[in-house]
């Protein structure tokens, strides 16, 4: 049997279709092989691999020895990889099949047409790899302009069309009902009333579809408490963008607290899920955000606490409201609570062990903390800065913020000394490459200090608007270990344990 094989990816004005491929291939046999010819025809299938149902069938008859002779068109209608090429001129030798390709003229029963066969393939990648490049750097030269990317829109979102630079594209439109449910998420979230668990299933429970049409899930709200498209971009969310090795198409000076942001960048798929690569890329896009920046950069405080709290034993967390917080001072792993029995087999004592012991990378104090002596000193702070909460409103007067203020009196100082560092450079008092050095390494330190001072102000304005101080103090024994946790995280920032010593750090 002859086989003719054709394939056509998508219908194009300008690409020869499927019956004109079949009518070319025809003139190439005799009236005995065309009377002999079965037609293979693959159409919306791409030539980049193999898994395609007719090319298949047609491989599995050559390899019965059924198939004698393959014609087609054009030798990227059978691949457009050598790998994949090579594989399968393998098997035609192996089962003495002909190969004949109409446009490039060559036959497999000579010589030579062997020959071109292995030039034209290596030229044929060539171009697909040109392609393919040709995409990426169109993509990314358009995520820089702030064009749209293509998927779909973000929940709360609306894809409209747009003219950007004379030229149509989309961008995205806030969808009034939606927009206002994200709202309530963030505000929920960063106000630690609700847990992500506690959020989808209210809105599944409501009946609230995802953008795709299908029910919620914690990942899918992570998405969303997460994604930069939503914040309103300022100044702030410059500096926490630039925390974390993002790179920032835009000036700071165009972060001016009204649009959303594009992310975009390689990713790779890890256990079914996509996930961001490093070194993805930030623009400001055309459209509103929708949350303020100061509410965004809570919950990404909240969901970053979250992911670290989600590397803990979950035996601890049933055990200890301290579990997140607790740190090895050795070796800087985060420690978990184990129980020990006594001669008692009822009695249970409860301690803070090193996962760093565990892994036997730990050299600290043998000594074990026990839960409840650490849990009662940091009650009693907590108790102490409520005291002084309760006092200060008592007394109409605001609690000072000693360590705010002292940040920005250290930022005031850094901003003072890139001041004078740069008054040198222009009265040319001194060599300008080491002036330029010193402001270079400031500005980090600059800018690390303006993410401290931001994260500061967002925990404070939760202890404001979230704690109830007289409903603590009066019923904190009987809280569950989840509230206890919340709370303890706005007032706490780490603990440190080596042993029986201990650090607590308040925020």
């Amino acid at each position: 049997m002859v086989a003719i094989y054709v394939r056509q990816s998508v219908d194009k004005k300008d690409s020869i279709s499927i019956e004109s491929q079949i009518e070319t291939c025809r003139r190439k046999l005799s009236p005995e092989e065309e009377a002999l010819s079965e037609v293979f025809s693959d159409r919306g299938y791409s030539g980049k691999n193999t898994a395609r149902p007719e090319f298949q069938r047609m491989m599995s008859l050559i390899r019965e020895g059924v198939i004698k002779k393959v014609v087609v068109y054009k030798l990227d209608r059978i691949s457009r990889s050598t790998l994949n090429f090579a594989e399968i001129r393998d098997v035609f030798e192996q089962h003495d099949v002909e190969f004949i390709s109409h446009t490039e003229n060559f036959d497999t029963s000579t010589i030579m047409g062997k020959a071109m066969l292995s030039i034209v393939m290596v030229f044929a990648e060539m171009e697909r790899e040109t392609i393919q490049q040709r995409i990426t750097d169109n993509y990314y030269a358009r995520g820089e302009q702030g064009r749209y990317l293509g998927g779909y829109p973000p929940f709360g979102y609306n894809k409209v069309d747009f003219i950007m630079g004379g030229k149509k594209t989309y961008c995205y439109e806030i969808n009034q009902t939606e927009s206002e449910m994200v709202i309530y998420l963030y505000e929920q979230f960063a106000s630690r009333e609700m847990s992500k668990g506690e959020l989808v299933r209210e809105l599944n429970a409501k009946g609230i579809l995802t953008r795709r049409g299908g029910a919620w899930n914690t990942t899918g709200l992570t998405r969303v408490l997460s994604n930069p498209a939503y914040v309103k971009s300022d100044e702030s969310i410059y500096t926490y963008l630039k925390t974390k090795e993002l790179t920032i198409n835009n000036q700071v000076d165009e972060f001016i607290g009204t649009n959303g942001c594009y992310t975009y960048g390689k990713t790779k798929e890890v256990g079914g899920k996509k996930v961001q690569l490093e070194n993805s890329f930030v623009t400001i896009a055309p459209h509103e955000g929708i949350i303020d920046s100061s509410l965004w950069l809570a919950v990404q405080e909240r969901l970053n606490g979250i992911r670290e709290y989600s590397n803990h034993s979950n035996i601890g967390r049933t055990l200890s409201w301290l579990q997140g917080l607790v740190k090895c001072r050795c070796c800087d792993y985060s420690m978990y609570v184990k129980h020990m029995a006594n001669k008692n087999p009822e009695k249970r004592f409860y301690y803070f062990f090193c996962r760093g012991k565990r892994n036997k990378t730990c050299k600290a104090d043998p000594r074990m903390m026990p839960m409840g002596v650490l849990e009662s000193e940091v009650e009693r702070l907590i108790r102490q800065r409520l005291e002084e909460l309760r006092n200060a409103k008592a007394s109409s007067s605001p609690v000072q913020d000693v360590k705010l203020n002292t940040l920005k009196i250290e930022r005031h100082k850094m901003q003072e000394q890139i001041d004078n560092l740069i008054e040198q450079v222009v009265e040319g008092t001194a060599i300008a490459k080491h002036i330029d050095s010193a402001v270079e390494k400031l500005e980090v330190k600059l800018r690390e200090l303006d993410t401290e001072i931001s994260q500061h102000e967002a925990r404070q304005s939760r202890v404001n608007t979230v704690v109830d101080v007289d409903d603590v103090m009066r019923n904190w024994s009987g809280y569950s270990i989840e509230r206890k946790n919340k709370i303890a995280t706005i007032f706490v920032e780490r603990i440190l344990v080596n042993g029986l010593d201990v650090e607590i750090i308040m925020a």
